[in-house]
């Protein structure tokens, strides 16, 4: 099994609605992609940050919609994706992705660059 697909943004922009855990990478790719995303975040202890990025990336309307996956049953997702589909998108909001960069020029000792 591989935990990267080269080009993955590219191809989930052959789909209407992406359903997907709420991972960085995943809500990434989603954002990268123009392809609307519905994730359903992990909540257990280990993953607690999906909800906070699931809920970074709907603000910046690469979400449309976050689904307790506890909750729901595959009837209410049927529902959910239906609604989501018949709304119209979200905008895209530029977001920063550069957190690698200004990661490194925070641990070279210089000044962080900020580019959008």
């Amino acid at each position: 099994m591989s935990r990267v697909v080269p080009g993955l943004a590219r191809r989930l922009n052959h789909y209407q609605l992406v359903i997907s855990m709420g991972g960085y990478n995943a809500c990434t790719e989603i954002y990268q992609a123009s392809t609307r995303g519905l994730v359903l975040p992990r909540f257990a202890p280990d993953f607690g940050e999906q909800m906070e990025q699931a809920q970074k990336f709907q603000k910046a309307g690469a979400i449309e919609r976050i689904v307790d996956a506890e909750a729901t049953s595959p009837r209410v997702l049927a529902e959910v994706m239906t609604r989501t589909l018949a709304a119209p998108p979200s905008p895209r909001l530029p977001i920063d992705l550069g957190g690698a960069e200004m990661a490194a020029s925070i641990l070279a000792g210089a000044p962080p660059s900020r580019s959008t």
